[in-house]
């Protein structure tokens, strides 16, 4: 017997409303299921795929900003390649990479005087944070 809010039925009823065509059910069990289960990389990318095809940009940038706070780079390297497979346009996902990229500078952005460096490196990318050097 499972709860009602267990993220692994609910990610199932996502993949069988997407899969049915009801695309907002869909979203509303993976995003359950992912705030649930706060580490599920494979939630967040479904909600935000769910999002993509109900044309709601506003809700796709929330999710990745959602999952990309929680999660890091994943949630996003994990869409764009879905997305890619499943024969996204290319403008799409250049798109989506400047979005992503903002979200993922603002995500990692330390306070403490530091910064993170990306690379892009193909269709993938690195992060690596230099420390601060304190107050002089």
């Amino acid at each position: 017997k499972y709860e009602g809010l267990h993220p692994r039925v609910r990610f199932n009823l996502g993949i069988r409303c997407e899969n049915s065509g009801d695309q907002l059910a869909g979203l509303h069990h993976f995003l359950l299921s992912a705030y649930v289960a706060r580490w599920d990389v494979d939630a967040w990318t479904n909600a935000a795929i769910c999002a993509v095809g109900l044309k709601e940009s506003d809700l796709l940038v929330a999710i990745l900003t959602t999952g990309i706070s929680r999660l890091g780079a994943d949630v996003y390297d994990r869409l764009r390649n879905d997305l890619q497979r499943q024969g996204a346009p290319d403008e799409m996902l250049i798109e989506l990479d400047s979005v992503a990229m903002a979200i993922l500078a603002d995500a990692e952005r330390p306070g403490d005087g530091s910064f993170t460096l990306r690379i892009l490196a193909g269709d993938s990318y690195e992060a690596m944070t230099i420390g601060g050097h304190g107050e002089g």
